[in-house]
This record gives structure tokens, sequence and C-alpha cells, in this order.
């Protein structure tokens, strides 16, 4: 099983690098559409808001977010929620 978890992740990285596109969400907050940004090649994902969103104002007392994505190329995977 291994081999499919390293697949999927492999395939999620591919592939939301390539759309750059998520809904984000925080408690209070219903998710919206945002830009993800990368540094480099590592596994890690950026958004940026203005400080006067809601989105921001409450990011900055959530204890967790809600990143919904879903790939363009459906054949790749079904859609994914993670917190």
């Amino acid at each position: 099983m291994p081999d499919n978890d390293q697949e999927f992740k492999s395939k999620f990285w591919d592939s939301i690098r390539s759309d750059m596109t998520a809904m984000i969400g925080v408690p209070g907050v219903h998710p919206r559409p945002m830009t993800a940004q990368f540094d480099g090649d590592r596994n890690v994902i950026y958004f940026f808001t203005a400080k006067d969103t809601d989105l921001a104002e409450a990011v900055a007392s959530a204890k967790e977010a809600t990143l919904v994505y879903s790939p363009r190329d459906t054949t790749c995977s079904p859609p994914l929620k993670a917190h």
C-alpha cells in the first residue's frame, strides 16, 4: 500500500502545481478560490490575501483551515478535501 500512497502524493503535488487553484476556508469563513504559490520543489503551499479581508482576519485566530481541491484532470484522482 505505501506505493499507492506515494503515487497519490506525487499525483496530487504535480496536479496542484499545474492547476494552482484551490478553495481555502477557516471556521466562520466559507471556502473561496485562491491561487496557490510554491517555494521551489518543497511540498508546501502558500496563499496570500489582503490584511483587511474576512479570511485574513479569521485566520489570525483559527486553529484549523480547510483546503478543497479538485484537479482539472479528473482521471488523476477524485476531488480532495483535507484539514
